[in-house]
């Protein structure tokens, strides 16, 4: 995977309960199946389009904030006039000119059983930097929201949000954004109605792509693999993988497969955990360790990003550790 520190995290109310019955209907482990997307990008609407305020300097320090995967150019597409005046940070790091072609590439579609409302308080390490991380899950209906807020002592706190509604194949984002300060600076719009077919927007790039079904964002896509190992025992297997397409908000789409390591004993109070991880695929792509609780409905007690660069390790990445949770 695939760059903020959020607001003063919220004290965690309760402790560890009995988990509730689950959001959504849990559809057939069978009716699993797979789709090829051709992603490709067009030149976005000229007005009308949902664009939010991106302002200059934004510092990355929450996981959205790792260097963006492919980057998706236009390709000589005339750009679209925004809605308001944007400003893109420079990148940090070199990127890919456009992304992987998805011609070819089966992405499936998984059952899942997302978990019932909870809160999670985590400790964030960013480099050297030590913070704390308060992630929400909350729905009304088949709408959700899932944010989360991370601070660092002496740096401005970061958020992300998704937000969207639950399906028949788990998450199914509308918007998101990541910000700093409690204001957004970048988003993602999923135009699931829009004419000719869903689409993807960016408040930042001038660019549309195609919506594949069960794509993910950069915050979702975590919580979307716990619902589908939660859902699928045979997907907990050794060398059992996950496919899903992933978009940021920079423009970057791709698909991330997680590869299933097994379960791991248990360290001090730890549960024993299932840990997957996504190796990169290029120079300064995104390699992710995930470790899944599945006393806690495969939640992640502990997620490590870190950007792979051309001789290796590129930066200090980001880690979250699991203190609290509890179900709401």
């Amino acid at each position: 995977m695939v760059g903020g520190v959020v607001l003063a995290h919220l004290a965690l109310l309760g402790r560890w309960a009995e988990p509730g019955p689950t959001t959504g209907a849990r559809p057939p482990a069978a009716a699993t199946s797979v789709r090829t997307i051709p992603l490709v990008a067009r030149p976005a609407p000229a007005a009308g389009g949902a664009v939010a305020d991106v302002t200059a300097g934004a510092a990355a320090a929450v996981p959205s904030a790792e260097p963006a995967v492919a980057r998706l150019a236009p390709g000589g597409v005339a750009p679209a006039e925004p809605s308001v005046t944007t400003t893109r940070e420079p990148a940090a790091e070199p990127a890919p000119a456009t992304a992987p072609s998805a011609a070819g590439a089966d992405v499936p579609l998984y059952a899942s059983l997302l978990p019932p409302p909870f809160e999670a308080l985590f400790s964030l390490r960013r480099g050297a930097g030590a913070g704390r991380a308060h992630w929400r899950f909350a729905t009304s209906g088949e709408a959700y929201e899932l944010a989360l807020q991370t601070q660092m002592p002496g740096r401005d706190s970061g958020h992300l949000r998704s937000e969207g509604r639950t399906g028949p194949w788990g998450l199914e984002p509308a918007r998101f954004v990541e910000g700093r300060r409690g204001r957004d600076q970048r988003a993602v719009n999923f135009q699931r109605d829009a004419a000719g077919g869903g689409r993807i927007g960016f408040s930042g790039p001038s660019l549309e792509l195609p919506l594949p079904p069960g794509v993910q964002d950069r915050l979702g896509w975590l919580l979307q693999l716990a619902a589908i190992l939660e859902a699928e025992p045979a997907l907990r297997q050794p060398g059992a993988e996950v496919s899903m397409w992933v978009v940021g908000p920079r423009g970057d789409a791709d698909v991330w497969v997680f590869q299933v390591a097994g379960i791991e004993p248990a360290a001090g109070e730890a549960p024993a955990l299932l840990a997957l991880h996504r190796e990169p695929r290029r120079p300064w792509d995104t390699a992710v360790r995930v470790w899944l609780d599945p006393q806690a409905r495969h939640l992640p007690w502990r997620a490590v990003w870190r950007t792979q660069g051309p001789a290796g390790d590129a930066g200090g990445g980001v880690e979250l550790q699991r203190e609290s949770l509890a179900w709401r």
